[in-house]
């Protein structure tokens, strides 16, 4: 697999994102059928939306909060922002319970 699907000269777009997102909306379109079916699709995919984002954002912090002192502790904290950087276990472990 190649690490770049697209790189122009604004703009780059890596595998993983690119896979998530298909992930994301392959996702969202069967929990909206599903939920149409059963009569609340909106509600479905906002509560299903909330929980990619809950899971998305944890995925950061807990690997800012695991590499802190390897990575973070000597740079300010706008470094902490920068691209790159998730940990796989964090989005299930947060976004289930949600």
């Amino acid at each position: 697999m190649h690490p770049l699907m697209f790189q122009g000269t604004a703009f780059e777009l890596s595998s993983y994102t690119f896979m998530t997102l298909v992930a994301l909306a392959v996702g969202l379109a069967w929990i909206g059928y599903e939920g149409a079916r059963r009569g609340d699709g909106d509600r479905y995919v906002g509560l299903a939306f909330e929980a990619f984002l809950v899971g998305l954002i944890s995925t950061r912090v807990f690997y800012v909060v695991q590499n802190w002192g390897r990575l973070y502790a000597h740079e300010p904290w706008v470094e902490v922002l920068r691209p790159g950087g998730l940990v796989w276990y964090a989005g299930p472990l947060v976004a289930l319970p949600y």
